[in-house]
């Protein structure tokens, strides 16, 4: 996963409060206009810090047409408080396709303040975790005076001629019994038009056990504030849940899903989920 930070100030605000996720869509409504190549004609889906939402990208999709992108496009709109924010994209495979996401940011006035291609955005097939996904993190600080930004998913005709390799399943079950993994050809999957982008918005925090520093900031990145997180001792329902959830994954030959469980149990403090992993995937 890659990451870039755009730093354009010091003057850094506190925290928000939580809010709930956001419920958006990149349809096009009888108010909106199927195609255009104005920038303040794009569907804008108003969102807060931090949300988690998924835009699906099909025929009913809003297409805008300019110098830099022609493509179905997905928009959503944040307020800027000075504090550093994460935008993760993670394109899963959707009807046997991947959607390779770039990402346009705009300032209030719609000027473009970054654009970050597809290769911000890419599949790791080393992050059993993950699984068929092609994901990627940015991270954006602006100063104050931009009150407000706005987003822009989009993907290219050189994206969509493209594929991309993921490791075939038999491989990555060898791999995770820390076996010879199988000589057999991992599957290539087509990208397209049409897709799934997931969407996740956080502040930043030093504590995100999930966030990868796989690239380093392009300008000098500036240390934000942590947040402080409480361990809390999990129920035995809890992991009753997740232990039988993990056995029940693999014994599916569901991997990546187990593997999922797996960190979510340990993001929450769950003992014994490793070897309840273990034992189940040498028992296959």
């Amino acid at each position: 996963m890659k990451k870039i930070s755009l730093i354009a100030s010091m003057s850094l605000l506190g925290l928000l409060g939580c809010s709930s996720p956001a419920v958006v869509t990149n349809e096009v409504q009888q108010s909106h206009l199927q195609s255009t190549n104005q920038v303040s004609d794009i569907l804008w889906n108003e969102v807060n810090v931090p949300s988690v939402f998924s835009f699906s990208f099909s025929g009913k999709t809003q297409r805008f047409e300019s110098e830099l992108i022609n493509s179905p496009v997905a928009g959503f709109a944040l307020n800027n408080v000075g504090k550093s924010i994460e935008i993760e994209l993670s394109a899963p495979i959707s009807d046997g396709v991947f959607f390779a996401p770039s990402l346009a940011l705009y300032d209030e006035n719609l000027r473009l303040i970054r654009n970050f291609d597809s290769s911000y955005f890419t599949y790791d097939r080393n992050d059993f975790i993950a699984g068929e996904v092609i994901e990627g993190v940015v991270e954006i600080s602006l100063p104050l005076n931009i009150t407000k930004f706005y987003a822009v998913i989009y993907t290219t005709e050189e994206d969509v001629d493209g594929t991309t390799t993921v490791i075939h399943p038999a491989k990555a079950m060898a791999i995770a019994k820390r076996n010879e993994p199988p000589r057999i050809a991992d599957p290539v999957v087509e990208h397209s038009w049409n897709g799934q982008v997931n969407v996740e918005v956080s502040y930043k925090s030093s504590f995100n056990p999930f966030v990868k520093e796989t690239k380093p900031a392009a300008i000098s990145n500036v240390p934000s504030a942590s947040e402080t997180q409480i361990a809390v001792k999990p129920l035995d329902d809890t992991k009753d849940y997740y232990f039988n959830a993990i056995q029940s994954a693999v014994e599916a030959n569901e991997l990546n899903k187990a593997l999922a469980l797996l960190e979510e149990a340990k993001a929450l403090n769950i003992e014994g989920a490793q070897e309840v992993f273990i034992k189940a995937v040498n028992a296959k």
